[in-house]
């Protein structure tokens, strides 16, 4: 798969030296206005994702410790500008199980950051609204990367580095062992097809630009069960908004993918809750797969000699490629990379032995 983690993980091994080929399904790649990029019906595609050092989970934001840096250095690599460190602000009630293990997470890991309340706020953005028990946690080691610019950068330094790619779809990856010494499958929302046991569940996503807006703030996530998160304005777009929390179940290989009516509403109320607008008029309404495992994290392992995967997906995807990547280039060459991580390392095939 040619999504951010596939391509990160050749990269990671085109660099060490060895025979990469790159299997993407299709359709072919297009042309857009940053270079070649893959299709848009899986889950990397668009113009921006958000980057952070802080979670909820204390233990992502010991991920992210280690992670979160290879940003800058992908941007070194490649010569190409990919973060933009507006920094985040965290949205909830102030003793929220989840805003509170925030805190203790940041603090755990010694990630700078502040608590802001609603007469503070306007400091680091001067259009978020809070309600009179709610806080602000700020991080400034956080905002968007440019998602088509990382595609396309990361790609571009795998070919430079030896890689090719074919576009055919992989339906047995442990044929590919007959002209292969490893394959390692990335295959995003149709990784179930691949390694089953991980049990994932992909829903349609729907995200939204707020018409006529241009805010320059740091990114955001509000706590609750939706999950509503955004960024400011990008390009010639009004602010991002979207909504975490899981939409209709899909089939990957749909053809037709509907956006969330409901979904537009809670972004449209969003809008206007927190920006403190009379009303709120969304563009160019888009959808993407989303794939959640039952336990919320992401998984790396191995299901077979010669066999891996990675599924990064429950909204850690984007954030931790470059890091995922260089895991699995160790883990192909023979390395121990999640000494530090078991949480997310399931190896099926040392279960069953």
């Amino acid at each position: 798969g040619a999504g951010i983690v596939g391509v990160s993980a050749a990269r990671a091994l085109a660099r060490l030296g060895h025979e990469v080929v790159i299997h993407e399904q299709g359709p072919p790649a297009q042309k857009n206005k940053v270079g070649q990029v893959f299709h848009t019906r899986g889950s990397s595609h668009g113009t921006s994702r958000i980057v952070r050092r802080a979670y909820t989970d204390p233990f992502y934001t010991q991920v992210m410790v280690e992670a979160y840096p290879l940003w800058a250095e992908l941007e070194r690599d490649t010569s190409t500008t990919l973060i933009d460190e507006v920094g985040l602000l965290y949205l909830g009630e102030k003793t929220s199980p989840s805003m509170e293990a925030l805190v203790r997470g940041l603090e755990e890991n010694q990630v700078t950051h502040r608590t802001f309340t609603r007469t503070d706020v306007a400091e680091v953005s001067r259009y978020m609204v809070l309600g009179s028990s709610e806080v602000a946690v700020h991080t400034q080691e956080a905002g968007y990367v440019r998602a088509d610019l990382a595609l396309v950068a990361s790609l571009a330094d795998a070919r430079n580095h030896g890689a090719t790619v074919i576009i055919a779809r992989v339906e047995d990856p442990a044929a590919l062992l007959s002209s292969h010494d490893a394959v390692i499958v990335t295959t995003g929302a149709w990784i179930g097809r691949h390694v089953p046991q991980l049990k994932p569940v992909v829903s349609l996503q729907t995200v939204a630009h707020l018409a006529g807006r241009r805010m320059r703030s740091p990114v955001w996530i509000e706590d609750g069960p939706l999950g509503i998160y955004g960024f400011p304005a990008i390009d010639s777009h009004g602010p991002k908004i979207g909504v975490h929390a899981s939409g209709p179940v899909i089939d990957p290989d749909a053809k037709q993918r509907v956006a969330s009516v409901a979904h537009q509403a809670e972004i449209e109320s969003f809008a206007m809750r927190r920006f403190g607008l009379p009303s709120a008029t969304l563009e160019d309404v888009q959808t993407c797969l989303y794939t959640r495992l039952p336990n919320e994290d992401f998984a790396i392992g191995r299901f077979g000699k010669g066999l891996f995967y990675a599924s990064a997906c429950s909204g850690h995807g984007f954030k931790t490629a470059p890091w995922v990547g260089r895991v699995l280039a160790s883990l192909v060459t023979g390395g121990d990379p999640l000494a530090a991580f078991r949480r997310i390392e399931k190896n099926f095939d040392r279960a069953q032995a």
